[in-house]
């Protein structure tokens, strides 16, 4: 069995861009499965599922928003671990590791998402169906405003950023058992210092972070099937007339576009901006 087909969905983006509501909007699509197998099963508890996503407080808008739910915990989507892997590597791991979920959605033929926070794909992604949001100039003081305020939160008093990405609470409230134990083991110290302002920290740090500087002005892929700007994401109108079209032509369904502009300015209220 191999998995590096267009079966399999690579949303690509930098941390903190969109990428989870995005994935969101792609489970309205027939062909993929959703992360909720509850609402996989009953498509009518989707509005639910999706208004408690988006924590209004955004200091825990991390351990509330969607996460995979397919237990494929064996490479990192943000870091390097386990990148290198070959195609037939990953294959295998996924046969041994991948959850019954999984499994059922992939025999039924049904779309699986996920998440990649890298401009470059590893060599088992090469033949996914790719979707991406760049990070534009346009968009990097909205970008800047919601990272602050719920991934790497400033501390205008002592100086220092706190990486929810890493924390301790974070890791917690999400996992149990062997699995928190085996991600506290990897998780980084989640307190950034030397840097005496935001500004400073995002150009000089988080630039030079691939899941980050990676996207930051770049090219789009001429291979990816949707391309999309974070701006195009921060406008509910532009929203609904340039990426909902384009994933409508990908998927070759059409969406209730009244659905997708609550949906949108949830999120967007929820977002701090």
């Amino acid at each position: 069995m191999t998995y590096n087909t267009k079966q399999y969905i690579t949303l690509q983006y930098a941390c903190g861009c969109g990428g989870k509501f995005l994935t969101s909007v792609l489970m309205l699509f027939d062909r993929v499965a959703h992360w909720s197998p509850e609402v996989q099963q009953n498509p009518a508890l989707y509005t639910n599922w999706f208004e408690e996503q988006w924590a209004e407080d955004l200091k825990k808008w991390s351990t509330t928003e969607p996460h995979t739910p397919w237990d494929i915990n064996f490479y990192s989507r943000r870091l390097s671990r386990g990148n290198q892997l070959t195609e037939t590597q990953f294959n295998t791991a996924v046969d041994q590791h991948a959850n019954k979920y999984f499994h059922s959605c992939w025999q039924q033929g049904l779309m699986i998402a996920d998440t990649w926070y890298k401009k470059t794909l590893p060599a088992f992604f090469t033949n996914t169906t790719k979707i991406e949001i760049l990070l534009d100039e346009n968009s990097v003081d909205a970008f800047k405003h919601m990272i602050k305020n719920k991934i790497w939160l400033w501390n205008e008093k002592n100086k220092t950023i706190t990486s929810m990405l890493d924390s301790a609470t974070w890791i917690s409230d999400k996992y149990s058992g062997s699995e928190k134990e085996k991600r506290l083991a990897l998780a980084g110290s989640n307190i950034i210092k030397g840097y005496n302002s935001y500004d400073s920290f995002f150009e000089n740090y988080l630039l030079e972070q691939q899941y980050v500087g990676d996207f930051y002005c770049a090219d789009a892929n001429p291979d990816a099937e949707a391309s999309f700007s974070f701006s195009s994401l921060l406008n509910t109108d532009k929203f609904l007339e340039t990426v909902v079209p384009a994933l409508e032509k990908v998927f070759d369904q059409h969406l209730d576009h009244d659905q997708l502009k609550n949906m949108h300015m949830l999120w967007l209220s929820r977002s701090g901006l």
